[in-house]
C-alpha cells in the first residue's frame, strides 16, 4: 500500500489532459503517479478462445504507449510514476486497483464528445458509485492549477444539515486549502444562519467561507461563482445533488463544462 495518485488512461485527448493535471497534482502533493491502462477484452463471435499471444501483443503495445506518456509526465513534471496494465472492464480493475494500492485520489478524463474513446462510459458511471476515495474528473481543456482553495456546492435547502466530514476535512487537509461552501439561492430567500453555523461546526478544522448566488439554475449559478472567485476544484457531493440520479449524459454534460476540475466524494457508509 502506498499514498499516491491513480490516474486511469486510455489515451486519447481527454485522457492525456488529465494525466498531466494528474501529475500536476502529484508533484503538488509530493506523491507518486501510478498510471493505469486497461486493456478492453475484445468479444470473440462465434465464443471462440482468443489465442493468447493476442493479449500478449496488446498488453505489449499498451505498456510502451503508457511508457511513452510516463516519460512525456516526468520530463514535465519530474513526477515519480508507476504503470499498470490490466485487461478486463476498466470499472472492475479500477475497483481492484483502488483496493490494493488504496491511493489519495483517483483523476481521471473526460471530453465533450462522450463517445465509446471516453473513459467515462455508462458501466464505468456505474462502478464510480462504489469508488471510496475521492474522485477527481477533468474536463478536456481544464488547465492545472495549484490548489488553495476549493469550491464546494451545497443546498442549505435540505431538512437535516449532514455531509461526508471525515471525507471532506481528509480531501482538505492533504492540500491544506480553504474551503467555499457555495449555495446557489434559487428562491432568492434569506438563507437560515442556524443551518449554516451547523455546517461550520463539522467542518472544525478547515478554513471555511459561504458563498451565497441568486441564481434560478444551480449550474448557472455555480460559473458565476467560479467567474467571481478564484478557487481551483468544484466539490460535489453526490448524496446532496441527487448527483448520480440524473441521466448519465446530464451529469457527463455537467462535468466537462466546468473550467475547473470537479472532485465527487461520496459518503462511504451507504
Amino acid at each position: 500500500l502506498m499514498s499516491c495518485i491513480l490516474a486511469p488512461v486510455n489515451f486519447s485527448t481527454a485522457s492525456d489532459n488529465a494525466a498531466f493535471y494528474a501529475a500536476s497534482l502529484a508533484k503538488q502533493l509530493e506523491l507518486p503517479l501510478v498510471l493505469l491502462h486497461v486493456v478492453p477484452v475484445p468479444l470473440s463471435i462465434p465464443p471462440i478462445p482468443l489465442p493468447g499471444e493476442m493479449f500478449d501483443q496488446l498488453r505489449k503495445d499498451a505498456y510502451q504507449l503508457l511508457q511513452d506518456l510516463a516519460a512525456r509526465l516526468t520530463e514535465l513534471t519530474g513526477v515519480r510514476t508507476k504503470m499498470e496494465v490490466e485487461l478486463g472492464s476498466l470499472g472492475f480493475q479500477m475497483e481492484t486497483s483502488i483496493r490494493n494500492i488504496e491511493p489519495e485520489v483517483v483523476v481521471m478524463g473526460i471530453s465533450q464528445e462522450s463517445a465509446n474513446r471516453v473513459v467515462f462510459s455508462s458501466n464505468v458511471f456505474e462502478s464510480l458509485k462504489q469508488l471510496r476515495v475521492p474522485l477527481v474528473v477533468v474536463g478536456e481543456s481544464v488547465m492545472f492549477s495549484p490548489v488553495q482553495k476549493i469550491a464546494m456546492a451545497f443546498d442549505f435547502d435540505t431538512k437535516v444539515i449532514s455531509l461526508p466530514k471525515e471525507e471532506v476535512i481528509r480531501y482538505c487537509k492533504l492540500f491544506n486549502c480553504k474551503l467555499d461552501i457555495v449555495h446557489v439561492n434559487q428562491k432568492g430567500d434569506k438563507p437560515d444562519i442556524e443551518k449554516v453555523k451547523a455546517l461550520w461546526e463539522l467542518l472544525p478544522d478547515v478554513e471555511t467561507d459561504v458563498q451565497f448566488i441568486d441564481d434560478e439554475i444551480v449550474e448557472e449559478g455555480l460559473h458565476r461563482y467560479f467567474e467571481m472567485h478564484d478557487a481551483q476544484q468544484l466539490m460535489l457531493l453526490p448524496r446532496q445533488h441527487k448527483f448520480f440520479d440524473f441521466h448519465t449524459s446530464e451529469t457527463k454534460r455537467l462535468l466537462w463544462k466546468f473550467k475547473v476540475p470537479v472532485v465527487i466524494i461520496k459518503e462511504w457508509n451507504d
